[in-house]
């Protein structure tokens, strides 16, 4: 796209294609949420587990205002996760709007059915995450940028900077971009403000940029490009890479700039990004929403430009995004079915259940639980080290996480209570001892034993 806000809103039909992008996107998320209460992934238990605090670790603070909405509103963590399904919706609408004004009503479409449906979108918009809500919002700043309306667009990019850090690499493309640089700039106070308050990157003791001169990077791009092909095939980068050339021979100058700008903010995020565990090589799969959001742009662009060469052309291309959509649906429900089963998470989703029968409203619960494995915050603390962060408060910090537990959170995670029911502490009139982390007190009355493969979780009443 060239720079400034020249280009003219989508057609009629480009709008019809936006909304059921986002109708058919909601839909297949809220339909997922339903069908598996499961909630996975370790931070999503975290955010939903201390839905009370608004800062968790290094990260960004908006999308846990959304988690303590949805918690103040309903002990459930279905309405949390009926929100951040929503905000999936916001991301693969915003994605279509900008293939609407960028390409056309023909690629919206085709960009609609593939951003809905993409297995990776679905699967970390159906629990809280930050990715929907930094990346929907970041699209759609682009689009009303796009569009003239530079002022709601920069208001939605300052959101977006408080979302996740790789919204602060778009800052200075969008800045550019919209032709109005002096109001878009105003987008970067966030970043400022966030800055000024912790007097860096993040708070004391912690990292946000992985600068280990040590750590291999090479293994990094080897694990997410296969983590990028089990989740999309060879199908979507075959079809992206077709767009590539297509666009070379084309001379589109727009499109291979955007390549090569989002080519560039996703290097440097596997250069600079967390691995995960260190030492391993790996890193999390959350960091291939970039090269997938690229992809599916492109496919979507590859689409449109074989399905304009005539009527069959175009059946064929919509069959196919079709078909590919219904891959995707039932690879994300595959995934969710092996969730379910998970030792660790289906413990814990029975636990909560479990006490859901048992405990009244205004009960609290013990949790005695494995704690979080000591070589983690050993490789964290020296991570801290390599990044020349701060590393005696890396130590306190490390010390302090000493007693947490994975375990914990996921029961708080799954159990309809309110922040805080969930704890470490002794004294409360339920007790949940999950592999024997402790003795049984021995005037307590044991009401359940919950199993889930090796694991093994059981629930006492403490007399009062």
């Amino acid at each position: 796209m060239p720079a400034g806000p020249a280009r003219k809103p989508p057609d009629q039909k480009g709008r019809v294609w936006i909304a059921v992008c986002f109708a058919l996107a909601a839909a297949v998320r809220i339909g997922f949420v339903l069908a598996f209460p499961t909630i996975h992934g370790g931070d999503a238990a975290a955010r939903l587990a201390h839905a009370d605090t608004l800062v968790l670790g290094y990260q960004l603070p908006l999308p846990q205002l959304f988690v303590a909405l949805g918690k103040a509103m309903s002990d459930d963590p279905l309405l949390v996760r009926l929100i951040f399904s929503l905000w999936g919706a916001v991301l693969a609408s915003g994605l279509t709007a900008l293939l609407a004004v960028g390409f056309g009503s023909r690629a919206a479409l085709f960009g609609g059915l593939l951003f809905a449906c993409d297995p990776l979108l679905v699967h970390y918009s159906i629990v809280p995450y930050q990715e929907p809500v930094a990346y929907g919002l970041l699209a759609w700043a682009f689009f009303l940028a796009a569009v003239g309306r530079v002022r709601l667009g920069s208001f939605l990019m300052a959101a977006a900077c408080l979302c996740r850090y790789e919204a602060w690499l778009f800052l200075p493309v969008f800045v550019w971009f919209s032709g109005a640089p002096r109001i878009a700039a105003l987008a970067g106070l966030p970043i400022l403000g966030w800055m000024s308050w912790w007097q860096g990157l993040a708070p004391g003791g912690l990292y946000v940029l992985d600068i280990d001169a040590q750590a291999n990077r090479l293994p990094r791009v080897a694990y997410l490009g296969g983590k990028l092909l089990e989740y999309e095939t060879v199908f979507l980068p075959a079809l992206a890479a077709l767009a590539v050339l297509l666009a070379v021979r084309a001379g589109a100058r727009g499109l291979l700039g955007v390549t090569a700008g989002l080519g560039l903010v996703i290097a440097i995020v596997v250069a600079f990004g967390h691995e995960y565990p260190p030492g391993s090589g790996a890193m999390s799969e959350r960091l291939i929403h970039l090269p997938v959001l690229l992809c599916v742009g492109l496919s979507a662009a590859a689409l449109d430009r074989i399905g304009g060469r005539s009527r069959p052309a175009f059946a064929a291309c919509l069959a196919l995004a079709l078909v590919f959509g219904g891959r995707n649906i039932r690879f994300e429900r595959a995934l969710l079915r092996a969730a379910a089963k998970e030792p660790d998470l289906a413990l814990s989703r029975e636990v909560a259940t479990t006490l859901e029968g048992q405990r009244s409203r205004l009960e609290c619960v013990t949790v005695a639980a494995p704690s979080v494995d000591p070589a983690l915050l050993r490789a964290y603390v020296s991570k801290v080290g390599a990044s020349f962060g701060d590393v005696a408060r890396a130590r306190e910090r490390a010390a302090e996480l000493a007693g947490s537990s994975p375990d914990r959170d996921r029961i708080a995670a799954h159990l309809k209570a309110r922040p805080g029911t969930v704890r470490a502490e002794p004294g409360c009139p339920l007790l949940v001892i999950v592999d024997d982390a402790q003795p049984a007190p021995g005037s307590a009355t044991q009401i359940a034993e919950v199993s889930a493969g090796p694991r093994r979780a059981r629930v006492l009443r403490i007399p009062r």
